[in-house]
């Protein structure tokens, strides 16, 4: 009888280690998955910022000095778009900064236009692709300051900037 007893535990006990070893295989498999999906996100931001450049080419101020408009080139070799995730940051002469969000509002930034060779887009509207230009329109609560350099920083989704130095 005792042998008995010995092996139902000595039974129960290999059947606990198989179902533990196959809920940490299971674990582990689970693991290298997300690890592997991970890792095929970064190759894909990485190829992504590559290919991306975008250079500001110039800046218009109004007489006021509360809006100014940028005009930024892709250069890059592939289209972007996404720009409600894009950063636009004003340094205004005096040091002050400030982010302006995406929008119609006041302080913010919107698009004007995007434009090939001088005419308004046509293909993928709404999307800047390579050798398309883009106007930005920056509505300021606080004008910048007649002859003083100002810098803006714009920055795209995946984190390519450009800057550029410009004074009303």
């Amino acid at each position: 009888m005792k042998t008995m007893e010995n092996l139902i535990i000595t039974l129960a006990c290999i059947c606990l280690i198989l179902f533990g070893a196959a809920n940490v295989m299971m674990v582990s498999l689970h693991l290298v998955d997300e690890f592997s999906q991970s890792w095929n996100e970064i190759q894909k931001l990485f190829s992504e910022r590559t290919l991306t450049q975008i250079t500001a080419t110039g800046a218009d101020t109004n007489i006021q000095g509360d809006q100014v408009t940028i005009t930024l080139l892709n250069e890059g070799n592939i289209p972007i778009s996404k720009f409600p995730d894009w950063d636009v940051i004003l340094r205004y002469g005096n040091g002050d900064t400030v982010r302006l969000p995406y929008g119609q509002t006041t302080p913010g930034w919107s698009i004007s236009g995007i434009s090939f060779q001088g005419l308004p887009e046509t293909v993928q509207p709404n999307i800047l692709d390579p050798g398309e230009e883009m106007d930005i329109v920056l509505r300021l609560s606080t004008p910048v300051s007649e002859n003083v350099t100002n810098q803006v920083t714009v920055s795209t989704h995946n984190g390519i900037t450009t800057r550029l130095l410009f004074r009303r």
